[in-house]
């Protein structure tokens, strides 16, 4: 996952920002601090400065769950739609996004300056379901820029908890472990499919109904336990 990745084409060395890599070979960029962008729960706080906190925090939770596939980050929400979040510490005017539900996020990419394009075309992909043909649509990047491929976020609901039993294996993790995420095994199947010719592939983030989250990275093997 790349946060802030140019489109340019720029190197790191010359991007004004500071740069984190995960354990699994992943630049992360992060944003220079902006103002607040949506209106936020009481427990986030409708001071500006408690808002860039909140946007470190859930930063820093992206680079965890990714770092760590299989475990579970806390997010703190920054509204009722649980995706605002994530994509309010992640978008920037350098990447594209495309969000896919019945909920509006016209407000998030317009004052974080991030273009709205098709899923294809989409540095990040926010969807409120799992669905196959977004992820199926989703960039791997190329051989010369595996960096320039799609991080998808993905919502779940309460009854969608615990749905596909998987061994994950891969960088990050100690031997192995048995996670259970909120996504159906034909989901999963093609995310396996898509990160099948490493270094093409997708990451991908699940975002429960606790507000916790859950990356899988394009290097995490998994296996479907029955």
């Amino acid at each position: 996952m790349v946060v802030g990745k140019s489109r340019s084409g720029n190197s790191p060395c010359r991007q004004k920002r500071r740069d984190f890599c995960d354990n699994n070979g992943s630049r992360l960029k992060w944003l220079p601090q902006r103002s607040s962008l949506i209106s936020c729960k009481e427990d986030a706080s409708m001071d500006g400065v408690n808002i860039e906190k909140i946007n470190r925090y859930n930063f820093r939770a992206c680079i965890q769950a990714l770092s760590r596939p299989g475990s579970r980050e806390r997010i703190i929400p920054l509204s009722d739609i649980p995706l605002h979040a994530p994509a309010h510490c992640l978008l920037s005017s350098e990447v594209t996004c495309c969000f896919k539900g019945k909920q509006n996020y016209d407000q998030v990419a317009v004052l974080t300056g991030s273009e709205q394009v098709a899923a294809a075309g989409a540095d990040y992909i926010f969807c409120e379901k799992a669905d196959t043909q977004i992820l199926a649509a989703a960039k791997t990047g190329t051989l010369l820029h595996p960096d320039h491929s799609a991080t998808l976020f993905v919502q779940s609901t309460p009854q969608q908890a615990d749905q596909t039993k998987l061994r994950l294996q891969g960088p990050g993790i100690n031997k192995s472990t048995v996670v259970s995420l909120p996504a159906p095994q034909d989901f999963l199947l093609e995310l396996q499919q898509k990160n099948s010719s490493f270094p093409l592939g997708v990451d991908c983030f699940f975002l429960d109904a606790d507000n916790y989250l859950t990356g899988l990275s394009r290097t995490t093997r998994m296996e479907f336990i029955q």
